[in-house]
């Protein structure tokens, strides 16, 4: 695992839906909760390609490049 930040202002958060019955609504809870209570935080919404189980590369990249933390979500 990453190392936590100190702090979540202005930084970004990566909500990834794993593609599992869900995780799209638990993810935009989540969300929603951070631009009520936290509007310093820039929250972004990726779906990962292919089923649960298939890795996305490409998505990986984004986050590393782009983000600051990630959420990832299997709903149920």
């Amino acid at each position: 695992m990453a190392s936590r930040p100190d702090t979540l202002d202005g930084k970004t958060v990566y909500f990834v839906d794993l593609r599992f019955l869900g995780g799209y609504t638990l993810l935009h809870e989540m969300m929603d909760w951070f631009n009520r209570n936290m509007p310093q935080v820039k929250t972004v919404f990726r779906e990962k390609v292919g089923d649960y189980f298939k890795d996305d590369p490409e998505l990986w990249a984004e986050i590393k490049n782009k983000g600051n933390a990630m959420v990832a979500g299997v709903g149920h």
